[in-house]
């Protein structure tokens, strides 16, 4: 049977997997063209020195940007298994979507309040 022709369930998440790897690395490749990690930097300072308890975890942009881009070749790495519907993937996938969707929200949140006014009062 031609693979257009199965239901959509027996086709594999793949695609949406694939989809999901890239805008990843888009977004990734966002944060390094506006200067990101000096804000993150700046915030986790900030935290750390009003909450002795933060951990400090200030990064340079080698660090932070290898560190990303090893993120990105293993989300890449499984796609052919997302592609043959492996059933063990989809725990991990709904996990890494949760956390894509939950790093979305937090941008999304700062940028309502205002960048980073929500550590000015701290």
């Amino acid at each position: 049977m031609s693979e257009h022709l199965l239901p959509l369930r027996h086709r594999g998440f793949g695609l949406a997997w694939l989809l999901l790897c890239m805008v990843f690395a888009l977004h990734v490749c966002d944060e390094a063209a506006h200067d990101f990690l000096g804000y993150y930097n700046a915030t986790v300072l900030t935290l750390y020195g009003h909450f002795s308890w933060f951990p400090r975890m200030d990064m340079t942009f080698r660090e932070w940007l290898s560190g990303l881009l090893v993120a990105i070749a293993v989300c890449f790495a499984p796609i052919p298994l997302a592609f043959r519907n492996s059933r063990w993937l989809r725990p991990l996938a709904y996990l890494v979507a949760g956390i894509q969707f939950a790093n979305g929200g937090g941008h999304i949140l700062t940028t309502i309040l205002g960048g980073n006014c929500a550590f000015r009062t701290l």
